[in-house]
């Protein structure tokens, strides 16, 4: 009778034991938990005018489910070592930088494990919306533009990308429902002065997609923006679905004009 005890006692201890262990997610059973390993990636790091730097290092590697973290080298490479078996999100930042996330990497340890989801991140726009006004004539061949000044000031030959948002409302912004377009714009300054952006197409569209009539008022709101890199400061929410734009800075103040 007493070895029987023992023997309950020693079963009742293994089980508490396998249920108990935890990954840094979740349960992931005794063995799984307990394999560690290493992670390594690649990060593309752009300029504000969406060149490659050739140095990419100084980018902060972390997850959320960890403290395990790394710094990347000059060929955006990073490690994160002796991480545990489990499912993570990893994330990338350097200040001046958009960050990003490479979320449900699923990590089985116990070796070392390639990370082959493209990371970018792109330095923040350095100029501001100094001014934003409407410019020009319905019966004009491009009909009404908006009229952008920046500071400081494009020379020649210079790109400014920009993101326009339009809408019914004048607390339009980007990233929310009540944004009708979102418009991404890369301006080439062929001469010194304003960038200027025709609306006939977007009255057109406002038009035939949303409805709206003659008189109607509609809001335009411009924000200054990183270069258009392909899924580069730019997500996709997982809940709404909406794409969300984070190469941005403060915006100028909604300005509006009739549908003509």
């Amino acid at each position: 009778m007493k070895n029987l005890k023992i023997l309950l006692i020693y079963f009742f201890a293994i089980a508490t034991s396998i249920m108990g262990c935890k990954g840094p997610t979740g349960l992931d059973g005794a063995v799984g938990s307990q394999l560690r390993g290493d992670v390594f990636g690649y990060v593309d790091v752009y300029d504000v005018n969406g060149r490659l730097l050739p140095d990419r290092r100084g980018v902060e590697i972390s997850t959320l489910e960890s403290i395990v973290s790394d710094v990347t080298d000059s060929t955006g490479k990073w490690t994160l070592k002796n991480l545990y078996a489990g499912i993570y999100t990893i994330i990338a930042k350097k200040s001046g930088y958009t960050s990003t996330t490479n979320p449900n990497f699923q990590f089985v340890g116990g070796g070392t494990a390639f990370s082959n989801s493209t990371m970018g991140i792109i330095q923040l726009p350095s100029f501001m919306i100094q001014n934003v006004a409407l410019s020009g004539k319905v019966t004009d061949s491009l009909g009404q533009q908006l009229k952008i000044d920046i500071n400081p000031s494009a020379v020649i030959g210079d790109n400014r990308a920009f993101i326009i948002i339009y809408g019914k409302t004048p607390t339009v912004s980007i990233n929310t429902s009540d944004a009708l377009i979102t418009s991404t714009i890369t301006y080439n300054y062929k001469e010194v002065g304003s960038a200027i952006v025709p609306l006939k197409n977007i009255v057109a569209t406002l038009q035939n997609t949303y409805g709206l009539k003659s008189g109607d008022k509609v809001y335009a709101v411009v924000y200054p923006s990183s270069a258009h890199v392909n899924n580069v400061g730019v997500y996709t929410d997982p809940t709404s679905k909406k794409t969300i734009y984070t190469r941005i800075s403060t915006p100028y103040v909604a300005i509006n004009f009739l549908i003509p």
